[in-house]
């Protein structure tokens, strides 16, 4: 949970940011800071379309955990992860 925790902080973020600049003034769902992103050409579709796997897997793993399979959520950590540290390096340094 703590990696997918950090990702979607990350992506919160990010839509707030962009939201700050006058394109939205109130706060954004999961699924609508992801699409946000893309739109302004921040993530790629494919990007997003693993987000939105994850999400969908998060909700899972909350809502009937019975029905998850331990390696894949290892996999899913590891996306996660993974995930994270390629929006990191896309993201420009601050002045």
């Amino acid at each position: 949970m703590k990696a997918w925790t950090d990702l979607e902080k990350f992506i919160l973020s990010e839509a707030k940011v962009a939201s700050n600049r006058g394109i939205s003034s109130r706060n954004l769902s999961l699924k609508e800071s992801i699409d946000l992103l893309v739109n302004l050409g921040t993530i790629s579709v494919d990007v997003a379309e693993e987000l939105q796997s994850l999400r969908q897997y998060r909700n899972v793993i909350v809502h009937s955990p019975s029905q998850v399979e331990p390696s894949s959520t290892t996999k899913s950590i590891l996306l996660a992860r993974q995930l994270l540290a390629r929006l990191h390096s896309r993201r420009p340094t601050p002045l």
